[in-house]
């Protein structure tokens, strides 16, 4: 079973909020994962079969664009807030090359996931990169890819830079997607709604 660390789910109900999607969406949900949206442990793993099972209701009520939506703005908060201190330390040793940053991208899913398959940058340059996710119990779920691949984008806007993400291959056994980019941003805002994260 895949587990993910509480701290995502603060950051995806801001994300849902963000997007006038959670009071439409929310009533529909387990209770257990509508508990767990609302107040899980920072600290405590989790099934992540409970925010794939929010992701679809996000697909099912609107499509995929708006699952990759979520996905970014959720992932931009986390890197913001409880995946801070992982994005110094990268940030630290990488500065601000996206090349280097998805080729460490490995080590934010094992420390915000575990028995969730295994991850690689299997190529990477100065203008993309493509990672390939191999065993994960939930790639099976559209709409958990579409939001695999808007964390790939913001990945990009944390280091300022625009791109875009292009899911490759998508089924139960492996999901790679391609990530390209050009030239760096101005400001230096990753947060969704300022500058330049949009």
């Amino acid at each position: 079973m895949a587990q993910i660390r509480g701290t995502w789910f603060a950051s995806l109900r801001a994300s849902l909020e963000r997007h006038g999607l959670l009071a439409g969406i929310e009533p529909g949900l387990p209770s257990i994962t509508r508990h767990i949206l609302a107040q899980a442990e920072t600290t405590t793993w989790f099934d992540e079969g409970h925010a794939v099972s929010i992701y679809e209701a996000v697909a099912a009520a609107h499509d995929a664009a708006t699952c990759r939506e979520v996905g970014r703005d959720a992932a931009r908060f986390a890197m913001v807030s409880g995946w801070r201190d992982m994005m110094q330390a990268i940030e630290g040793l990488l500065g601000n090359t996206p090349r280097m940053a998805f080729e460490q991208l490995p080590l934010v899913w094992n420390s915000t996931r575990k028995d969730a398959g295994e991850l690689v940058c299997v190529e990477s340059s100065g203008q993309q990169a493509v990672t390939e996710l191999v065993g994960f119990p939930y790639a099976g779920s559209a709409a958990w890819v579409q939001v695999w691949a808007g964390h790939h984008e913001a990945l990009l806007r944390h280091f300022r830079f625009a791109g875009h993400s292009t899911v490759l291959t998508s089924d139960p056994g492996v999901v790679r997607i391609r990530t390209q980019w050009g030239s760096a941003l101005k400001g230096a805002s990753t947060l969704p709604g300022r500058g330049d994260a949009e």
